[in-house]
């Protein structure tokens, strides 16, 4: 038995709506930071001949110029300049102890240095210390399970850590081992410009207070807690993370990536894997710009407190509780694929009553395969481009479409299926018209093909991953004063992605019933 869905019993007015959606969104979405790599942030030169040489063994010490003070098997660097480093020293420190305006660059040119406490490489003061990785290079630096008092009072926590803005750039490679904590902490400004840096951490792989920013390199971490953070909530110019470029692998038991305030994504290939918590975070705002990146979550895959606007990029979740989840979500672009969501595949939750919620789709290429509600909005849903496909629920308690404010859609390619019992539509006046099906249940993997009753030209053909009841259709070429012809089985010539076939010749199989536009639905 073939029936169109109810009809929305309540109007609204449209024009208001949609301009009341695109200012709560546009006016809260996050701008770029201004993030500035400086020339001694991107040079990774340096001259042997001019530089302090420092010679680590634990047979002694040596240094060959001015600004280094050994005690035992620890060196305090206290005066700007190069130091080349090189050699093994166990139950050692390196201490950078300069000036308040002083450049420190620390090139690591075959180092392995482990500490018997806490911070083998350690900066308790300068201005900026440059960490350059010797080009062919491979440079260990490891603390131990234990720290001392006066560091611990102090909490200095991680392998690498300084006080002060730290950079790393070079072309070599280096090994952390946080076995106290943390790998590498910076209190300040944390930029990554460039190298091989391999982190393992029983806390946290990568902090930067102020700052995390990365603007290349290849960076693997293993961390116990979060992978990457900037824990900075006190100051809302600070808790930023931002990421242009780059190869990240990241391996946590917490958060994979988490800023206290907002995280911004340009580019770069970010690969996540959290064993009990968020893939990516953010205590304000997420902007996704390009990049590539997948995500593997025991919780929500994406998840910003304020806003989340993806402008571009491929964000592929292969499992999460939740797939994208904030207050406010525009998507204006991107391909987005959300293959295995235990509940809601997008969730636009957490305004107080719907007020400051709203999910808009101006463009990009959405997926969404999900247990729970394909698509989740606590308040007011725009879509005016692009393409959304979900393989919703089989449960009767949930539905592929949810929202409890309005739906108002104006172009774009809209497909959702889904179990029946909570089902719901685009909303009454909107421009773009749709077809809302409902069956007794039709089976997976099987062909439905919507076609114009009068010349047979295709709407759509289309499989599902799973059984529905509820079958919901918008695309421009659907008319109001139109009847469609529904058929099942058949086969199709043309390409398949996500259940959606692309041109092709569609061999019809059985003809179901004829359906008209629907004008919206509500529960």
């Amino acid at each position: 038995m073939l029936q169109p869905l109810p009809l929305v019993r309540r109007a609204f007015k449209l024009l208001l709506a949609a301009a009341l959606l695109l200012f709560t969104v546009f006016a809260g979405a996050a701008a770029d930071p201004v993030v500035n790599f400086t020339k001694k942030d991107l040079d990774a030169s340096y001259s042997a001949a001019k530089a302090v040489k420092i010679q680590l063994s634990s047979e002694g010490i040596s240094a060959a110029g001015s600004g280094v003070q050994i005690s035992g098997n620890a060196v305090r660097i206290t005066a700007s300049g190069t130091y080349l480093i090189q050699g093994s020293l166990p139950n050692g420190q390196l201490i950078v102890d300069a000036g308040d305006k002083d450049d420190v660059q620390l090139v690591l040119n075959g180092v392995d240095l482990t500490s018997s406490g806490a911070a083998a490489l350690y900066v308790n003061n300068a201005d900026k210390v440059i960490l350059t990785l010797a080009p062919g290079t491979v440079n260990r630096i490891a603390d131990s399970s234990a720290s001392t008092s006066e560091l611990a009072a102090e909490d200095v926590n991680a392998a690498v850590f300084s006080k002060d803005d730290l950079t790393i750039n070079g072309t070599g490679t280096l090994i952390v081992s946080g076995n106290y904590r943390h790998g590498i902490v910076s209190k300040d400004d944390l930029k990554i410009v460039s190298g091989t840096i391999q982190v393992t951490a029983v806390g946290d792989g990568i902090k930067g207070r102020d700052l995390i920013a990365v603007k290349g390199g290849q960076i693997t971490i293993s961390a116990q807690q979060d992978g990457m953070q900037s824990n900075n909530d006190s100051d809302p110019t600070r808790g930023l993370i931002y990421i242009e470029a780059g190869t990240i692998d990241i391996s946590a038991q917490l958060d994979g990536i988490q800023a206290a305030a907002d995280l911004y994504i340009k580019g770069g290939a970010i690969t996540i894997s959290s064993a009990s918590a968020d893939g990516l975070k953010a205590g304000r705002e997420i902007a996704i710009d390009g990049g590539s990146i997948t995500i593997d979550s025991a919780d929500d895959a994406v998840h910003a407190d304020s806003s989340l606007t993806i402008n571009g990029g491929q964000i592929v979740i292969e499992r999460c509780y939740e797939g994208l989840e904030s207050a406010t979500i525009a998507i204006n672009g991107g391909t987005i694929r959300i293959a295995g969501a235990r509940d809601d595949g997008i969730n636009a939750a957490g305004g107080v009553d719907g007020a400051a919620v709203s999910l808009i789709i101006t463009g990009g290429y959405i997926f969404v395969s999900a247990e729970g509600d394909g698509i989740d909005c606590n308040g007011d849903i725009t879509m005016t481009g692009g393409t959304v496909i979900v393989h919703g629920p089989t449960g009767r308690g949930n539905a592929a479409l949810d929202y409890n404010g309005h739906f108002v859609i104006e172009g774009g390619l809209l497909v959702a299926a889904g179990s029946a019992g909570m089902a719901m539509a685009p909303s009454p006046g909107s421009s773009q018209k749709t077809i809302a099906i409902t069956f007794n249940n039709f089976p997976a993997h099987e062909l439905v093909h919507l076609a114009s009753a009068d010349d047979l030209a295709p709407i759509i053909t289309f499989k599902s991953s799973k059984p529905y009841q509820s079958l919901v259709v918008s695309t421009p070429q659907i008319q109001a004063d139109k009847e469609y012809v529904v058929y099942q089985g058949g086969s199709s010539t043309g390409t398949e992605a996500d259940g959606l076939f692309i041109d092709g010749v569609y061999t019809p199989g059985t003809q179901i019933g004829t359906v008209a536009a629907s004008q919206g639905q509500s529960r």
